[in-house]
Order: C-alpha cells, then structure tokens, then sequence
C-alpha cells in the first residue's frame, strides 16, 4: 500500500480503529483492519491498546 501523506495515513487508521469492533463481521477481516492501520503502525506505533506489533 503506497500512502503518500500523513493525514491520510491518520484517516485510513482512524476509519479502522473505528471499525475495529468489526473484525470477523460483515466481510471485515483481521487482514483489512491491518491493511489500513500498517502505514500508521510502522511509522508511529499501534493505533489500538490491544494491537499486535506489525510484524516486518
């Protein structure tokens, strides 16, 4: 996934941490909540207290 600015970045990780809940519901898997909060955790940390760490 090629992010090409910060606020951007802040928007797909906020939309996912508000998604969260979600996970294995209504097509949202594990795999799209990491998709979109990767860039942010990589460069910033987790976006949730209950992240694991992205794994390089």
């Amino acid at each position: 996934m090629v992010v090409e600015s910060l606020p951007t970045v802040s928007v797909l990780a906020l939309d996912a941490v508000a998604l969260r809940d979600q996970i294995d519901s209504y097509g949202f898997t594990q795999r799209c909540y990491d998709l979109l909060t990767s860039p942010w955790r990589q460069a910033i940390g987790p976006a949730h207290s209950d992240d694991e760490k992205i794994r390089s």
